[in-house]
């Protein structure tokens, strides 16, 4: 973000993913997990439930998600000291991110948050097909594996 304004502005930037993941709009048939978060090398699930508007959640943030049983969307930080937050939205449906602090951003200054989104099957696993091993997502697990590097641990 760029302020172009003759003034100072304070500013907290923020990325977002949600509210919901894919079907989770309808509650009957949703497959939605609580919002999940590794934080100082723990998983760690909140509940949407007993969220009333923002809750911020600090200490070293790896990655933050939305998952269902198979899916899962991810937000992995780059910039060092990102907090993460969870909202609840309308209809009870989570909002998971990550943000800065709150900056004074100078008249012509600019600031930017780096993240990395990941979005893809969220159940871990490895098969063999024709002598070769590959591996999936494992969100679930506790980290993200891509492409056979993990991320986030």
């Amino acid at each position: 973000m760029q302020n172009l304004s003759d003034g100072e502005v304070a500013v907290q930037p923020s990325l977002a993913w949600g509210p919901g993941l894919r079907n989770s709009k309808d509650k009957k048939a949703t497959t939605i997990h609580p919002p999940t978060l590794w934080v100082d090398g723990k998983r760690v699930q909140e509940d949407i439930e007993k969220v009333n508007g923002v809750k911020a959640i600090s200490g070293k943030i790896s990655w933050t998600a939305l998952q269902d049983t198979y899916f899962v969307a991810a937000l992995l930080p780059e910039n060092e000291g990102l907090s993460a937050f969870v909202e609840k939205a309308k209809e009870g449906q989570p909002i998971v991110g990550l943000s800065e602090t709150k900056k004074v951003l100078q008249p012509g200054g600019e600031l930017g948050l780096k993240a990395k989104a990941f979005a893809g099957r969220g159940i871990s696993t490895s098969f063999e097909r024709k002598g070769r091993t590959s591996t999936r997502s494992s969100i679930l697990a506790g980290s993200i594996s891509w492409r056979g590097r993990r991320c986030g641990s």
